[in-house]
């Protein structure tokens, strides 16, 4: 279970110097008698405070990623309530708190120390983070939303009071929405609100009128499409009979519905069994066509159903030869805070792909890197980047899911490795990895 904590403070900070905007919030954490996520959504005053432990964590926006802010378009001005909705091209960067500030001054060769060095870089938040760690990574969470129900008192220096907000958390990777609202009690409040208004103009962020809006709180509709398409693999693996039958999507449908999905084209609440069910009845090539389509497109549906009037590229229908010497590769980039798919694209094999031809679909090549907006992961000898090691190391130990597929970490080279990058492999019933790497020898001795 998670809660905001009763009487707590949450923090909404602009910094010019920096040119950052920080929220700073506190959850409690309770194990509950499940593995599911209990709902906490009651005022302050009713929330059970019987909790197991609490965190401080902290978001940080940097104004280039910052680059608009909605607001109501029936929403008075002069109203002491004033909202704020905050869309961002990708995930900001997460943070949370060490409760012992000491261990971020320990380094005896220390020389200088700011307050950011007791925050330390997050990849998840959840009651056990350890747990994560024995599980292979993919885009379905394990716990895949959260309901968090807040309370709000921001006591920044423009000492703002918020109105009950309340936020869904899927994965912290896909949250890139945030919708804040700030109760301006008096005179003093409403001209510090307005002046942090001016600063942020003054960066070129500008507040603009967002027509039709409101908030869905029906959280019977938040049924990721995950739950539909994997019980087939789940009855499959308790009951031999399910083995004879075809899962709902062949694989090659499937991962390029994982690229639309992890790219943010689509969003796994707002597919629907019928979706599916149609994709199912087309064409295995069509069907990948049109999700394809969908990628090269970059753009969000936001009703699902519309895919199928998109109108196609013709060149896309004909199927084209590649030489001998290349393959279509599928791509994964692992972030900090998700996966990002790429459609499968034509490169140069090695020769170890070439030598094992037949199973060359069965290849992926995976690329390690910051959030997209940030680059590359950055050598750090403070601890305070941990986590992202420790999720880069959980993709190496345990694999990526995809579908019914389950990638493991094969092998890399010389120039891989300097793009941080690497080749996995899923096995099959007659080809593992360990049997793979042993042949590899035998292939390089005859070569």
């Amino acid at each position: 279970m998670y809660s905001n904590t009763p009487g707590s403070e949450i923090r909404w900070e602009v910094n010019f110097k920096r040119k950052k905007v920080e929220i700073t919030f506190k959850l409690c954490f309770k194990k509950g008698e499940t593995e599911n996520v209990s709902v906490v959504s009651e005022p302050v005053s009713e929330v059970n405070t019987s909790f197991d432990r609490t965190e401080t964590y902290m978001i940080e926006i940097p104004f280039s990623h910052l680059q608009e802010l909605f607001v109501p378009a029936d929403e008075d001005q002069n109203d002491s309530l004033r909202t704020f909705v905050i869309p961002l091209p990708g995930p900001p960067k997460y943070y949370r708190q060490l409760k012992d500030w000491s261990k971020s001054m320990g380094d005896s060769g220390l020389t200088h120390w700011t307050i950011y060095d007791v925050w330390m870089r997050q990849t998840d938040i959840e009651y056990n983070m350890k747990d994560r760690q024995s599980q292979p990574v993919s885009l379905k969470h394990r716990q895949p939303v959260i309901d968090i129900g807040m309370y709000y008192y921001l006591p920044t220096q423009l000492s703002f009071t918020a109105r009950y907000v309340y936020i869904l958390i899927k994965t912290i990777g896909r949250w890139t929405t945030y919708r804040l609202s700030f109760d301006l009690g008096d005179t003093k409040k409403m001209e510090d609100f307005n002046k942090m208004i001016d600063g942020l103009q003054d960066f070129n962020i500008r507040a603009k009128a967002l027509q039709a809006f409101r908030v869905n709180y029906n959280k019977s509709q938040l049924c990721p499409i995950y739950n539909y398409l994997d019980q087939e693999i789940e009855m499959a693996a308790s009951n031999s009979v399910h083995l004879l039958q075809k899962p709902f999507l062949s694989f090659p449908v499937r991962y390029q519905l994982e690229v639309c999905i992890s790219h943010g084209y689509l969003n796994e609440h707002n597919i629907t069994p019928d979706f599916i069910h149609r994709l199912e009845g087309m064409p295995e090539r069509s069907a990948q066509i049109l999700l394809e389509c969908v990628q090269e497109r970059k753009k969000r549906f936001f009703n699902p159903m519309d895919v199928f009037t998109t109108p196609r590229d013709r060149r896309a229908d004909s199927s084209k030869s590649i030489p001998d010497t290349c393959v279509y590769m599928r791509r994964a980039t692992v972030t900090p805070t998700g996966i990002l798919f790429q459609t499968p694209s034509v490169e140069i094999s090695n020769r170890v792909i070439r030598s094992y031809s037949r199973y060359a679909d069965r290849f992926l090549r995976v690329s390690f890197t910051d959030e997209k907006q940030i680059g590359r992961i950055r050598f750090t000898d403070k601890f305070t980047s941990n986590e992202l090691f420790t999720r880069v190391y959980r993709t190496l130990e345990h694999g990526i899911v995809i579908g019914d597929r389950r990638y493991e970490f094969l092998a890399f080279g010389n120039s891989q490795l300097r793009e941080h990058g690497t080749y996995f492999f899923a096995p099959t019933g007659k080809m593992t990895v360990s049997a793979l790497l042993n042949m590899r020898v035998v292939v390089i001795k005859r070569c």
